[in-house]
This record gives C-alpha cells, sequence and structure tokens, in this order.
C-alpha cells in the first residue's frame, strides 16, 4: 500500500510540476520582454528578502507532519485533532508575527530602494512591491496548516492537483497582465490571489476528507507530543535559519557587490536548477510520508533496504539533470532569453556543481526529517551559513562574481555534504558511513564520466537552434541513463526497484 501511495504521489506531482514548469518558462520569458532585466533582478532580489522573513515558521511544517505519523497510523482521531489545533493557533501567530516585522522593516526596505533606484523603478513603487511581497507571504500561513495531514496520510497528489490548477491559472492570467498591461503590480496581485484560493480550496478539500476534526475543535494537545513538537521545532530552528541564509541570501550579496541586474541573469539559471530540484522534491517529498509510516513500525533493515534504493534513484536523477544542465543550460538561455543574459563556463561549472551536490543529500534529507532527526546537528546550518557569506564576500576580491558562487559552494561541500549523510547513518539508519562514501564515490565517477562521454558525443553539433538543443538532450539523457542503469544494474537497489515496478504493472 506504502509503495502504491508513493507511486501515485509522485506520478501526480511530477505530470503536474512538468506542466507548470513549461508555463513558468513561457512566462518568464515574457516577463522580461515586457518588464526588462532591472524588474526581474527586483523580483529576485524581494524574493529572498521575503524568504528571510519566513524564518518565523521556524521548520513548525516538519515538526507537525513528523508529530502526525504514529497517531494517523493509529487511527486516532482525538490525537490528530488536537495536534491540528495546535498547528493552526500558532500559524495564525506566525503570520501576524511576519506581518509586524515586516513592516517594521521598511525603513530597510527604503534604504535598499534607494540604492537601486533607477528610471525603471522608482522608490515609491519599490516599497509597493516589497508590500505586495509581504502580503502574499502573510497570506501563505492562513488556513494551510490543513495541508500537513493530508502530506501526513499519504495523500500528496491532492495537494500537487490544487497546487498546479491553482498555479496555471495564475499564470495564464499573469501573461495576460503583462501583454496588455506591462504591469508588475498586477503580476504580484494575481500571486495573492493564488495563494488565498488555494488554500481556501485545501481548507475545503481536508474538512470533506477529514470530518472528525470540527469534533474536537476544543482538542488538547497532550504535554508530551507538544514538548516533542517543541524540542523539534527548537533544532529545525538552526536548520531554517541556515537554509533560508544559504539561498535567501546570494541575491542579496550579488545586488550588493555587483548590481540587481546581474542577480536577475544569475536568477535565470537558478530558475532552472530549483526547477530540476523541485523534480526531486516532489519525488521523494512524495515518499517521506511513507518512510515516516515504515519507520513507525522500527524494522531497521527494511528502512536500510529503503534508503538503499531511494539514493539509487537519487543518484541517477542528479546525474541525469547535471550532466544536462552543465552541457545543455547555455544553449537553453540562448533559445529562452537571447545571448544578452549568458554567464560565464566558470559560472555555469559552479552553479553545476551546488546543484549536484545539494540534489545529491534529497535522499538523506527525506529520510532524516521522516525519522525525525532534527537536534543532533543543528549548529551545522549555521556555520554553513557563516561560512557561505564569509567566503563569497573574500573571494569576490579575488575572482568578482565567480567568487561569490565559489563561496556558497564551498561552505556546502564543507558542512552539509558530509554532515546530513553522517547524522542519518549514525542516529537513524544505525549503519557504517563508509558504506554511503563508497556508493557516493562510485555515482559522483559515473557523473564526471557522462559529462567527458556527452561532450565527446555532441563536439560537431555546433548550431544553436530548438531542434540541436532536442538532440543534444536526448544524447544526454541516454548516455547518462544508460550508464547508471548499466553499470549498476547488478546491485540490489537496482534489482529491488525493477520488482517493484514489475509487481505494480502486473497488478494493473
Amino acid at each position: 500500500m506504502r509503495t502504491k501511495n508513493s507511486m501515485r504521489n509522485v506520478i501526480v506531482s511530477l505530470l503536474g510540476f512538468l506542466l507548470v514548469t513549461v508555463v513558468t518558462l513561457v512566462v518568464r520569458r515574457i516577463f522580461l520582454e515586457q518588464l526588462g532585466v532591472v524588474y526581474l533582478g527586483v523580483n529576485s532580489l524581494l524574493s529572498n528578502v521575503i524568504s528571510v522573513l519566513s524564518l518565523a515558521e521556524l521548520g513548525f511544517a516538519s515538526a507537525f507532519v513528523f508529530s502526525l505519523y504514529k497517531p494517523i497510523a493509529e487511527k486516532n482521531q482525538v490525537a490528530i485533532a488536537g495536534i491540528m489545533n495546535l498547528y493552526k493557533k500558532i500559524y495564525n501567530r506566525i503570520a501576524i508575527f511576519i506581518l509586524i516585522i515586516g513592516i517594521a522593516i521598511i525603513p530597510l526596505i527604503y534604504i535598499l530602494a534607494g540604492k537601486q533606484e533607477s528610471s525603471v523603478i522608482s522608490k515609491g513603487n519599490f516599497i509597493l512591491y516589497y508590500v505586495l511581497f509581504l502580503i502574499n507571504s502573510v497570506s501563505s500561513y492562513f488556513m494551510v496548516y490543513k495541508k500537513s495531514l493530508i502530506i501526513a496520510d499519504q495523500k500528496n497528489y491532492i495537494t500537487s492537483l490544487t497546487q498546479n490548477f491553482s498555479t496555471m491559472i495564475m499564470i495564464i492570467l499573469q501573461i495576460i497582465a503583462l501583454y496588455i498591461f506591462k504591469s508588475f503590480f498586477l503580476f504580484l496581485l494575481l500571486q495573492i490571489i493564488k495563494t488565498l484560493a488555494e488554500n481556501i480550496l485545501i481548507s475545503y478539500i481536508a474538512r470533506k476528507k477529514y470530518n472528525y476534526l470540527p469534533l474536537y475543535k476544543d482538542e488538547i494537545v497532550d504535554s508530551d507530543t507538544k514538548k516533542s513538537i517543541y524540542s523539534n521545532v527548537y533544532s529545525l530552528l538552526f536548520h531554517r535559519v541556515g537554509g533560508v541564509v544559504i539561498t535567501g541570501s546570494i541575491s542579496i550579496v550579488i545586488t550588493a557587490l555587483v548590481n540587481v541586474e546581474k542577480a536577475g541573469i544569475y536568477a535565470n539559471y537558478i530558475v532552472i536548477t530549483n526547477m530540476l530540484m523541485a523534480i526531486c522534491i516532489q519525488i521523494f517529498d512524495t515518499i517521506g510520508s511513507s518512510v515516516g509510516s515504515l519507520a513507525s513500525e522500527e524494522n531497521r533493515e527494511k528502512l536500510v533496504k529503503v534508503f538503499n534504493e531511494v539514493f539509487y534513484i537519487n543518484a541517477v536523477l542528479t546525474g541525469v539533470f547535471s550532466v544536462g544542465f552543465y552541457i545543455l543550460i547555455n544553449d537553453f538561455i540562448v533559445l529562452w532569453l537571447g545571448k544578452e543574459v549568458l554567464l560565464s563556463e566558470l559560472s555555469v561549472i559552479l552553479i553545476c556543481a551546488s546543484f549536484y551536490i545539494n540534489s545529491m543529500r534529497r535522499s538523506v534529507l527525506t529520510f532524516r526529517e521522516a525519522l525525525g532527526i532534527f537536534k543532533v546537528d543543528r549548529l551545522r546550518p549555521l556555520i554553513e551559513s557563516t561560512f557561505a557569506v564569509l567566503f563569497s564576500i573574500i573571494l569576490f576580491n579575488y575572482i568578482q562574481f565567480e567568487g561569490i558562487l565559489l563561496g556558497y559552494f564551498l561552505a556546502v561541500l564543507l558542512t552539509s555534504a558530509w554532515v546530513d549523510p553522517y547524522v542519518l547513518y549514525k542516529y537513524g539508519l544505525k549503519e557504517k558511513l563508509i558504506k554511503y562514501i563508497f556508493k557516493y564515490v562510485l555515482y559522483f565517477t559515473i557523473f564526471i564520466a557522462a559529462i567527458f562521454i556527452c561532450k565527446e558525443t555532441i563536439l560537431n553539433i555546433k548550431n544553436v537552434t530548438i531542434v540541436s538543443f532536442v538532440i543534444k538532450g536526448v544524447i544526454v539523457t541516454i548516455i547518462t541513463s544508460l550508464l547508471y542503469i548499466i553499470l549498476f544494474g547488478f546491485t540490489k537497489e537496482s534489482k529491488s526497484i525493477f520488482n517493484r515496478i514489475i509487481n505494480m504493472l502486473k497488478r494493473r
């Protein structure tokens, strides 16, 4: 049943995500054509500023999802309702807190606006756009708490369908707004409407599906569960701070040290890596609830077996995506946005390296969250984020823009790349880390080999056209996939995955 739920969640999530991805790329091109690179940079900058404010969420979502696994498995409606009542109360308070802090830092935004003021965007409009971003962020916390119950219940496909449907409608309307009105204001306003509509719809679905919740609207969570939730949140706070600083500060650093236009150009590449990463997250997050359910059975041997299978899938996906990104990204940018917004070869290598190392962590992070291992390395994210900002500023003085990218890559390499798997293997799987390292080195070797083989294979395809891009893409995908599948086809992981697929097809 867990395998069936995971497969259904993955298929629905991926199909919807791929459709949304295509139209998102279209709207970004239209955005650049109609509003220009300055607006693109401001959009990226303000998105990152708001992501810093989202620190107020503290990681409650992960802690609550983890706390729901056991009562859902036991069908304990009273306990589920108690947790959801606490979740609602906390999220309402978080929304109010973010609104207050967001308003309080408007003077700082005003100073930032002054530095970026140009003939394109006035200081007043800059503040207005920030306020719209803030409203959208605050809106995202109302009524969304029920989404976690659906996810913990292994029904991710419901939230995926809802999110993808609302996103598609929003993007269509944004395209119309850009073409007819050329309005960034309307573009942002539609995001707010989409956020509210999506939350209302998910709340309605959850209310119908879990109709027992209103019967226990005054139920209070027991002290042990509350203590466990707050303990996990305390540990997750450090992870949230580090994660937000790593992902949210880089555009701010680029804007401060270079300019907002460079931040906008960099953002085009990150849109692609984020989309590729989102595919990985869609896949691994949808199986997270199944892993949590499996963990509640306390069968460590089976847990290790499943992790090895998931890690293999992680390596194949990351390998295909990373090789494809490195070889094809500049061709794609030319076809998508034009030659004027290309980055250097060194920049592409550094972005690709950062993507590879972060993407290879997805299976580890999925199991860590599902197992509730939050406390052990809570200081690691703070060290990582400090390294990231410090290294990027220092290296900028030597190799300029590429120094910023190298600084962030080194920060992850020296911390998360080895700490996360160490913690999972020691405290979760209770296995020797050398087994993970051995597999990682093998997977990485195939990745490097795939790059060289693919580059040599497509060496004579020099024209940048849609046809040549598709041909290159097919070649890269086939070669990289075959390398991973053939060279690791003899392993227990690949055989087990193949057998699972065969059994599912037979049952159909």
